[in-house]
Order: structure tokens, then sequence, then C-alpha cells
């Protein structure tokens, strides 16, 4: 009668053993799961939101650079008559104000132009890399 009671916990022990695999194996194709699903939010929302969305702004950056740097252009000539050496300078601070205000707006445009620039440039390698983290998320499934 000794035998049967160690046999019904020895078939117990590899039950409770076999739900313990089970269940890790369980986890571990839920962990893959959540692992795909976000590589394929991460893309969408890249390829749908994020970069349209920085593009849009960037184009609008510059555009507003650019018009601001006319903007001061016209200004300054506007100031030009004023400010001879014959009628003296009266609008000395006025005018360097404006043409550092001009000299910010034009590097401003030449940043943000850069910028638009490498981020058309980089798009496709950034794209590749959204979709090699979704492949490789897929491949432990």
């Amino acid at each position: 009668m000794t035998a049967l009671p160690r046999l019904a916990a020895l078939t117990a022990v590899v039950c409770v053993a076999t739900i313990g695999v089970d269940a890790a194996r369980a986890q571990t194709a839920y962990d893959v799961q959540r692992q795909v699903e976000i590589a394929e939010l991460r893309l969408h929302l890249y390829q749908n939101v994020e970069h349209p969305a920085e593009v849009r702004r960037l184009r609008t950056e510059l555009t507003m650079a650019d018009a601001e740097a006319e903007s001061l252009k016209r200004l300054l000539r506007e100031y030009e008559p004023f400010n001879r050496f014959s009628t003296g300078n009266p609008l000395t601070l006025t005018v360097e104000s404006t043409r550092l205000a001009l000299l910010r707006a034009e590097l401003r445009r030449d940043n943000t132009k850069a910028d638009l620039q490498a981020m058309q440039r980089h798009h496709a390698q950034r794209l590749r890399l959204l979709q090699l983290e979704l492949q490789q998320a897929q491949a432990g499934l």
C-alpha cells in the first residue's frame, strides 16, 4: 500500500510540472504576440502619424522662416532712405536689430531645410528598421 500513495504523489508532481511548463510556454507565446503587436503599432504610427506630422511641421516652419526673412528684408529697404550718412544714422539700433532678426530667420530657415532634407533622406532607413523589428518579432512566433 505504500507504493500506491508514492505513485499518486509522483503522478501529481509530474502533472503540476507539466502544467507549469505549459503555462510558461503560453506566457512566452503571449509575450511574443505582444512584441509583434508593438512592432506593428510602431510601424503604423510612424508611417501614418509621426512622419507626416514632422514633415508638415518642418514645411510650415520653413515657410514661416522664409516669410519672416522676406519681411525683414523689406523693412531694411524701407529704413534705407533714412539711414544715410548725410542725414545721420537715426535708426542705427533699429536697423541693427532688424539685421540680427533677419540673420536669425535665415539661419532658422537653413536649419529647418537641412532637418527636412535629412528626414526625407533617412525615411526609407527608418521605415526599414521598423519593418525589421516587426519581422524579428514575428520570427519569435
